[in-house]
């Protein structure tokens, strides 16, 4: 059932606790009183009301609480039980989550499940209500847009080909053990191979250390003895799982479908690793992490790195150093083909479009200039590339474009703040999803904490 608030806190009736303590012990710093204020507007309420709004069952954690200890969070960047302790520990916290004094906070498994349910979507539906709260104050009124992409980075290891494949042998072995637990039979004459593929991997570790022009031929042959091996223990994970399909029970139901993903990105990694020993190593649909699978080497010409792990991000910026929307991408699409997106997005949020945006050379071209024009953009400013006629010259050197460039500038480093301070940059939550709802609520945080300066 869902629940908005807890009764007690709804009915204004005070717990015997906080009768026998001063009210200016409970009283909340004025820029959590501010943001408690913003919160208070039933339209962020609205989006979990519309696809959430179940009247039997237990009740839930409260909408009210929920969103409070998520913004805690992510200004602190507290892990989930550091957070469910700080808040038992602190009256000032759990009054601004409105939790009564006398029980305790929602535990930290509970949290992670919330997220996973309510996902990216209600994130960015707050965001688009904060946006429009923001602007029905006059606080922004969505005139000007700046766009630019970043990477934020998946919390995985360096993906090499040889450890790919013993994450894979390390992963049938972990999941062939909690089957053992509820169906010994399942796996009896398994055999884990994981100690036999730790022994090639540190073989080929020590092979490279050598820096020889040899070097890489032998560890390509541990490689392939690598491979071998994952092939054996895929082939004994294919058995437990047909064992399974005659087992009932919602355990070993769950444990047979975690099997069936773990064979089949083993299955997957076994043949890249052969097409990369093979000499094609340019695949366009590479694993590069069986927790997360749906992260993509991003290059983004960075002298520092040649490659990051994760998901491109286009942060889209208006007036007052908001973020009024994101996007998550999977692998790396141009620059230039996102820029119509972010324009539709902005009308949606203000219900007009900006009258100037501004980008940098990576979204430079004509298309991009046509389509903003098309949609009624007074001002474009962005940088063309390659050779430019002497009539683009005057356009770029003119004051107006350069004000906007200038302003453009801005945006590197709102996305600096967001990467050091609300967790953009690298996601601790896996996949596509999850790494969807962490960056929306690094953003919503963020927004939430400056509109306190407004209100």
């Amino acid at each position: 059932m869902l629940r908005l608030d807890y009764p007690e806190i709804e009915s204004g009736q005070m717990s015997l606790l906080e009768s026998l303590l001063p009210q200016e012990a409970l009283k909340l710093p004025p820029d959590l009183e501010k943001v408690d204020q913003i919160l208070m507007d039933e339209r962020f309420e609205e989006p979990f009301i519309e696809k959430f709004n179940v009247t039997i069952g237990r009740g839930t954690v409260p909408v009210r609480v929920y969103i409070r200890l998520m913004l805690l969070k992510y200004s602190t960047e507290w892990g989930y039980e550091t957070l469910e302790y700080q808040v038992n520990q602190n009256l000032i916290l759990k009054k601004f989550c409105r939790i009564p004094l006398d029980k305790p906070a929602p535990d930290s498994t509970t949290l992670i499940k919330l997220n996973q349910k309510y996902g990216e979507d209600i994130v960015k539906e707050l965001n688009k209500q904060l946006m429009k709260k923001l602007a029905d104050r006059k606080i922004i009124r969505g005139r000007k847009l700046r766009v630019d992409t970043t990477v934020v980075e998946s919390n995985i290891h360096y993906p090499t080909d040889a450890s790919l494949l013993k994450d894979c042998v390390d992963a049938i072995a972990s999941t062939a053990r909690k089957i053992k637990d509820v169906c010994e039979e399942a796996v009896e004459g398994f055999r884990s191979k994981t100690r036999t593929i730790k022994g090639q991997l540190l073989k080929v570790a020590k092979v490279l250390r050598k820096r020889t022009g040899e070097a890489k031929e032998e560890a390509d042959a541990v490689v392939k003895e690598m491979v071998n091996t994952a092939k054996e223990a895929h082939k004994a994970g294919k058995k437990i799982a047909k064992k399974l399909k005659d087992k009932a029970g919602k355990k070993i139901e769950k444990l047979s479908q975690k099997l069936d993903e773990v064979l089949a990105v083993t299955k997957k990694i076994i043949e890249q690793t052969e097409e990369v020993l093979s000499g094609n190593v340019h695949l366009s649909d590479r694993v590069i992490s069986i927790h997360d699978q749906d992260a993509r080497p991003i290059k983004k010409g960075k002298p520092r790195v040649k490659a990051e792990f994760g998901y491109k991000v286009q942060i889209e910026e208006c007036e007052n150093g908001f973020v009024s929307n994101y996007e998550v991408y999977k692998g790396n699409p141009s620059d230039d083909t996102l820029l119509g997106d972010a324009i539709k997005r902005h009308e949606s949020t203000f219900d007009h479009v900006p009258e100037s945006i501004t980008a940098d050379r990576g979204y430079g071209s004509k298309e991009n200039e046509d389509t903003a024009k098309e949609a009624g953009i007074k001002k474009v400013a962005i940088p063309k590339r390659g050779k430019k006629s002497k009539e683009r010259q005057d356009i770029e050197q003119s004051r107006p474009f350069k004000r906007l460039i200038n302003w453009r500038a801005g945006i590197e480093a709102r996305i600096s703040l967001l990467k050091r301070k609300y967790g953009l940059g690298k996601s601790h939550s896996r996949g596509y999803s999850g790494t969807s709802t962490w960056i929306g609520w690094g953003i919503l945080t963020h927004n939430l904490i400056r509109s306190a300066r407004y209100v």
